[in-house]
């Protein structure tokens, strides 16, 4: 794999700059990382991570695309920083959210304009992608980022594109291919490369539309996966206080992911900190009785019962 001697280097820099190389001798005794360190330093690591890749991927592409986070949206090097219509602007985002299939003109007119008579959402729709085009005009010169053919919008197919989400969903599925292999050090660096992908939740900025949220919670899920895949693989490898750190950012996005919850108990066993264990457990049972009214899992149960049993 291309970088792969670079991403090992940078994201073992991710675990030191958090807590410092650890060593068996260590494991023992070392206290989990500051929040705050992992939070500055680890992401200054992954951004240097980011920017490598995408300077190696992005070479000749005609249209940049940013949906993971705050939208943003290039041509070639110039962006696009004003938009004249927010329906517009939706138009596009539903289109590349769907690509590279075409979309038909009704399904955006119910999407965006529901109840409205057809011709009027027609008119409507008419109007959002003529704002679409002079957005773009005014940023790039004479590029058509759409085509109309046969009733449907489609993406412009002449046009290279780099979207983060498709390279998103990409790398994680080899990431996925690579621990159906038992390649462990494979696996870590897609997983790696898929979460940097990840700014932030899907269409971030957007925060009057409700359509794309179901793709938002599913896109937010994938990455807690592949981030809490990081964590196991760093347990797996011996390297307990990378896990900590990694598992800790994930159950700041979602406090009642029990398996993460699980996942941290062993850590701590394995530092020989059989309070920290308990203290985790009471954790996970508080947040799944406040946020969702249910008990944890037997499995989290037996988890518990094993790790702590002749304390």
């Amino acid at each position: 794999m291309r970088h792969a001697k670079g991403i090992r280097r940078i994201a073992a820099a991710i675990g030191n700059v958090v807590s410092g190389p650890s060593t068996p001798a260590t494991l023992a005794t070392k206290a989990p990382p500051a929040p705050r360190v992992l939070d500055d330093c680890a992401a200054e690591a992954r951004g240097r991570l980011m920017a490598a890749w995408e300077t190696d991927e992005l070479g000749g592409v005609d249209v940049v695309v940013r949906m993971l986070g705050p939208f943003e949206l290039s041509l070639g090097e110039t962006p696009v920083e004003h938009w004249a219509s927010v329906k517009g602007l939706a138009v596009l985002k539903y289109l590349l959210l769907h690509a590279p299939r075409p979309v038909r003109r009704e399904t955006l007119m119910d999407l965006l304009w529901p109840g409205y008579r057809p011709q009027s959402a027609r008119n409507n729709l008419n109007v959002a992608i003529y704002a679409l085009r002079r957005s773009v005009e005014a940023a790039a010169g004479d590029v058509a980022l759409l085509h109309y053919r046969d009733g449907c919008y489609v993406l412009n197919p002449t046009l290279s594109w780099w979207v983060d989400l498709k390279r998103f969903r990409a790398t994680l599925a080899s990431g996925d291919e690579a621990t159906g292999r038992g390649a462990r050090g494979e696996a870590m660096e897609w997983y790696l490369r898929a979460v940097g992908f990840y700014r932030g939740p899907l269409f971030e900025d957007d925060v009057r539309s409700e359509w794309h949220l179901d793709e938002q919670r599913a896109l937010q899920d994938l990455y807690l996966g592949a981030s809490e895949a990081v964590a196991s693989l760093h347990l797996e490898a011996g390297e307990v206080a990378e896990a900590l750190a990694t598992g800790q950012e994930v159950l700041r996005t979602d406090p009642c992911r029990e398996s993460t919850h699980r996942l941290l108990m062993r850590c701590f066993a394995l530092q020989q900190q059989r309070q920290l264990v308990a203290r985790q457990f009471r954790k996970c049972v508080e947040v799944l009785e406040r946020e969702l009214g249910l008990p944890p899992a037997g499995e989290t149960l037996r988890l518990y019962r094993e790790l702590t049993e002749g304390a």
